[in-house]
């Protein structure tokens, strides 16, 4: 997934999805989510044996990648 929206700091790509904290203080329940979503991801995908990445994205936000591991054939 990808945005173009403001995206974040250096220090926020690098660290792990687990130890997040709301990237945008402004945003509360009442603007517009818990800020929660990434991280309950981030945990479900985990328990999966996959990962979350964060990076910048082309667009100029905020990419986001979700991996999983193949199942063997």
């Amino acid at each position: 997934m990808e945005d173009g929206g403001p995206g974040l700091t250096e220090a926020q790509y690098a660290v792990d999805v687990d130890a997040l904290e709301r990237f945008n203080r402004m945003r509360s329940e009442t603007t517009g989510g818990s800020g929660l979503g990434l991280r309950i991801a981030a945990t479900v995908l985990h328990m999966h044996q996959g990962s979350v990445r964060l990076s910048p994205s082309e667009l100029g936000g905020l990419r986001v990648e979700f991996r999983l591991p193949t199942l063997p054939q």
